[in-house]
């Protein structure tokens, strides 16, 4: 049997011709190969290898009804795989989702030091664009504003998959969470840290990253906070 050709008709009358069978559909196997050393993958990238696009939407379509991909925002899926198991982190993504300019921050941050004793299942970070959430299969990713000259004081670091993500120095996750949080008809007290914000292990805090970070953020609620900080830590 001929291939069954479809014709396309443009203003200028010509003609061009399109052979379904040039067109190069990924098979889950192939996919689950692409992504097996990176499971996070865009559908440009997949394009570029040379995989129509209408049919590879349909394809990560059917495969996320099926439980072997996740959606993370328009065009951006991540693989998990056969078993249908994660082989990346909600950090990893966190630090991808919404480009360089973000770092996570805030509660996440905070939890991840044992600053706090609450899980915090939302992923929270800050990031110099605006303030933003993409509400994912996996959870929400939230992102909070803050101004360029605050974008600092971060690390980069490796999960346990081996892949990077962007953090905020203990310090700076605190008071980011001041600056972003803190109600101004709240006193900064022992108490707000102590019963509002539930804070434990002060030794983790560094007095001396606390007294740069009140230089950094030049503010009046932050120099109040480490002055009850660096009281508390060396009462501790």
């Amino acid at each position: 049997m001929a291939n069954k050709k479809i014709s396309f008709h443009f203003q200028n009358k010509k003609k061009t011709s399109y052979s379904w069978n040039n067109i190069k559909r990924m098979k889950l196997e192939e996919f689950l190969k692409i992504t097996a050393n990176s499971p996070i993958v865009s559908v440009k990238m997949m394009e570029k290898l040379g995989y129509e696009s209408n049919s590879l939407r349909r394809q990560l379509h059917n495969w996320r009804e099926k439980g072997y991909v996740v959606k993370l925002k328009k065009g951006l899926y991540a693989s998990l795989g056969i078993e249908k198991k994660k082989s990346f982190s909600s950090f990893h993504v966190a630090s991808i989702l919404y480009g360089d300019n973000s770092y996570i921050s805030l509660e996440s941050a905070l939890s991840y030091y044992g600053l706090i004793p609450e899980a915090v299942y939302n992923t929270i970070s800050v990031s110099t664009s605006k303030t933003k959430t993409f509400e994912t299969d996996l959870s929400n990713f939230i992102y909070k504003h803050v101004k360029k000259e605050l974008f600092d004081y971060f690390l980069i670091k490796k999960d346990e998959y081996s892949a990077y993500y962007r953090i905020a120095e203990a310090e700076k996750a605190l008071l980011d969470y001041i600056y972003l949080k803190y109600k101004e008809e709240d006193e900064i007290s022992e108490e707000y840290f102590d019963e509002a914000l539930r804070l434990q292990n002060y030794e983790v805090l560094d007095i001396a990253k606390l007294e740069e970070l009140e230089s950094l953020f030049k503010m009046k609620k932050i120099s109040q906070a480490v002055k009850v900080l660096t009281r508390m830590i060396k009462n501790a």
